[in-house]
């Protein structure tokens, strides 16, 4: 299994990493969104001059540091990069829609792998009626900042 999704071998468990849309680069100011800023201020429990890692696929890898805290949104400062930028593997994994639990594992196993694109095809056996897309791009995402990927 590729040592890369083992961040405890790595040493660095204690920095959780986010997935974030902005760009990165040094002394950066980014807003989390709404969401990630009550996962790393209230399940993660990491305030201000704390650090975690934050990674893009353009920009690669950084650490960076809870700037403030506000009641709906956390800012961070970005400060050195980590890893730089890598090509990922042009993987595309076409598969057909499984009840929920089973296409969430589906998800999240290919991230892991290193899968890029991952298409749901309805076929005449398909056993599930509707896929959520949003749902399956956050498990997807979830996936990719547990595993030291730089993409989802």
């Amino acid at each position: 299994m590729d040592k890369r999704c083992w961040a405890w071998q790595l040493g660095q468990m204690s920095e959780p990493r986010l997935l974030i849309d902005a760009p990165l680069h040094e002394a950066a100011s980014v807003v989390l969104e709404e969401d990630q800023a009550r996962y790393v201020g209230a399940v993660m429990r990491i305030g201000v001059g704390k650090t975690l890692r934050v990674f893009n696929a353009k920009d690669g890898e950084w650490r960076a540091s809870v700037a403030a805290v506000a009641k709906r949104g956390l800012t961070l400062t970005v400060q050195s990069q980590i890893r730089t930028p890598a090509p990922t593997r042009d993987l595309t994994l076409l598969f057909s829609p499984l009840k929920r639990q089973a296409t969430d594992l589906v998800i999240e196993k290919a991230t892991e792998l290193g899968v890029r694109r991952i298409v749901p095809v309805f076929t005449k056996r398909t056993v599930a009626e509707t896929v959520r897309l949003d749902r399956l791009a956050a498990i997807a995402r979830e996936a990719a900042e547990q595993c030291e990927r730089l993409d989802a």
